[in-house]
Formats: C-alpha cells, sequence, structure tokens
C-alpha cells in the first residue's frame, strides 16, 4: 500500500491526463484511505460508467466525496446493495428478512444514509468509463472507451493494494483487455462465479452482476458473499 495521504494524489495525477479528451469526467477511487487500510477486506468495486450526476453540478461532482458524505439521491439501491455486500464481508453475517431488507443495520447506524457511509468510506470504485451512462450501458462505447483507457484503468486497480476486486457487469472479453499483461489463474467458485488470482498483486478478482441487477434481492447478495468467502478462504 503507497504512503498513507498520497493515494489521492496519485489517483489525480493519473486523472489529469485521463480526462483532457472526456467532458464531463467524473472522478471516482478510494473513498477513505485510513478505514480502507484497515477493512477486514479490501474490496474495490470495477463497474462500467458512472451514474450521471445532477446536470448543473457535473463539473463538482466527484464520487470518492459523493459516497464519503452519503450525498447522493438517485441510484440508492445500487449502493445499500454494495453497502450489505460490505457489511457482510467486514462486519457479521447477515440475518435476511427480505420484507425489511434494512433493519438489521438500523440498529447500529443512525439511519440508511449513516450505513451507506460507514460501509462505503471501506473501500474504492473504478468506473471503467468515467462519464454518465444512463440506464444502459452503450456496450460499444464501453467497449471502445477500454480499448483506449485500459492502461490507465489498470494503474488505477493497482494502486490500492486490494484484496479483491468485484466486477460489475462487465463482459470477460473486456476484463481480458483490462488485465492482458498481468499474471492470473483462472478458476471458478462452486456456485459457478468466474474468479482470476493474480499471483505478483496478491489480489483475486470476481467477475459478478451489476449490484443494480434486477434478480431477487437475496440471491444477489449471498451468491457473491458466499463466492467471496470461498475464494479469499475465510
Amino acid at each position: 500500500m503507497k504512503e498513507k495521504s498520497r493515494i489521492r494524489e496519485l489517483e489525480n495525477k493519473l486523472f489529469k491526463g485521463w480526462r483532457k479528451d472526456l467532458p464531463r469526467f467524473v472522478p471516482d477511487g478510494l473513498v477513505d484511505q485510513d478505514t480502507f487500510e484497515n477493512a477486514k477486506i479490501k474490496a474495490v468495486f470495477l463497474l462500467k460508467d458512472t451514474n450521471d450526476p445532477p446536470s448543473d453540478t457535473w463539473s463538482k461532482w466527484d464520487l470518492r466525496d459523493v459516497l464519503y458524505n452519503k450525498k447522493f439521491d438517485q441510484h440508492q439501491t445500487m449502493w445499500t446493495v454494495i453497502a450489505r455486500w460490505i457489511y457482510e464481508l467486514n462486519i457479521e453475517k447477515i440475518k435476511w428478512n427480505d420484507k425489511d431488507r434494512n433493519k438489521p443495520f438500523l440498529n447500529n447506524y443512525h439511519s440508511l444514509g449513516h450505513f451507506h457511509a460507514m460501509m462505503h468510506r471501506q473501500i474504492a470504485v473504478v468506473n471503467c468509463k468515467k462519464v454518465g451512462g444512463g440506464g444502459q450501458t452503450d456496450k460499444t462505447r464501453l467497449r471502445s472507451h477500454i480499448i483506449n483507457y485500459h492502461h490507465e484503468i489498470r494503474s488505477q486497480l493497482t494502486m490500492y493494494g486490494a484484496d479483491l476486486i468485484i466486477t460489475g457487469g462487465i463482459p470477460k472479453g473486456m476484463l481480458d483487455i483490462i488485465f492482458a499483461d498481468i499474471e492470473k489463474t483462472e478458476n471458478k467458485s462452486s456456485n459457478g462465479l468466474m474468479h482470476w488470482h493474480f499471483p505478483k498483486l496478491k489480489t483475486h478478482l470476481i467477475s459478478y452482476y451489476h449490484p443494480a441487477c434486477r434478480i431477487k434481492h437475496e440471491v444477489l447478495h449471498y451468491t457473491l458473499v458466499d463466492a467471496a468467502k470461498e475464494v479469499l478462504k475465510f
């Protein structure tokens, strides 16, 4: 892990050149370095593209600060899904109640927003395409962006020293482009999820659905959590 307080500087240095050709570029990355470094599992979420910020604020929009300060009021379900994953991986097992999915957390946090902030400060989020994608991602544009910026994406991912990279709905062919030059072994979890191990990076990657995927919440939650526990052996 890089020296403390240096990660944000490294991210911003990387973004300086990256954003030159991209209007409406939205920075992302490590939400809170101290909390991330002290987390049981240091997890990075590799997603397709950023959600569109409000049109009148995009130039000041920084996903790192939005997640730190729980200041998002759209796409909340997606961020709740991610927060639940982190809660189970880093805090304790969830006793699932699909009728009131957030009740277990509200006993320990002031509000759902407080729960979000405490969980999101333990992660990093890397969007392959750092411009808005709306509700549906254009796969042709996403692939083109990954081809053009795969070095930058890979540089950002490898600066965190993560234990686990969780991808969200990114096709394997595009992951192959991003990680083309990194030594890895490929396998499948017992519940069928593809995962890679990068021995030199000491990092695992699990290929998974996007957190906003419309499948039953309990299935979306435990399929990933069970695979992560198996891959990381805990």
